[in-house]
């Protein structure tokens, strides 16, 4: 099967890969700047920029992620011409491979940020609100050794993103 360049798929391409964008800009943004920045701060300021940013950053980054997949899925059934079976048939079109191979670890990279980023994100939100109110220093370490985590799975979280990448970037040289 040919791939056919349609109207439908340019735009799909276009939405897919800016959500990508938008995704792993943000992802890659708060690995690389907003947590070595944060480590730099005293507990208490510390605590209370995480708590200022995150109402912001959750809901960006799973728009995001979800618009991200959505697109990449529909795309995927466009390219494929409805015929999804491509996608895991032996022999199939080499794109077909790099685009299910690049999809699975979209996916992993989704579920680990839906299962683990976002809801470890907010409880340090929970208990950043407990400690301003009732401040101490045993709140503050707790605070950093679970902000700590949080950053170590969301930098190993980019690793997924760039494999994912890489599959992407075989099917569209193919």
């Amino acid at each position: 099967m040919t791939r056919s360049v349609t109207a439908t798929i340019q735009i799909l391409m276009f939405l897919h890969v800016g959500a990508a964008i938008a995704w792993v800009g943000a992802a890659l943004f708060t690995a690389a700047v907003l947590f070595p920045t944060m480590w730099r701060m005293d507990p208490e300021e510390r605590a209370r920029f995480y708590g200022r940013i995150m109402p912001r950053l959750g809901p960006y980054m799973l728009a995001s992620s979800v618009l991200t997949l959505l697109f990449g899925g529909v795309l995927a059934y466009e390219l494929a011409g409805g015929n999804l079976s491509v996608f895991i048939a032996p022999g199939g079109p080499a794109w077909a491979a790099w685009v299910t191979f690049g999809g699975v670890f979209g996916i992993a990279a989704f579920l680990v940020g839906e299962v683990y980023i976002l809801p470890s994100a907010l409880r340090l939100e929970k208990l950043v609100t407990r400690a301003l109110a009732n401040p101490s220093k045993e709140r503050w370490s707790e605070i950093d050794a679970f902000g700590h985590r949080l950053d170590r799975v969301a930098t190993a979280s980019l690793a997924l993103f760039a494999v994912a990448l890489i599959g992407m970037a075989g099917a569209a040289s193919v």
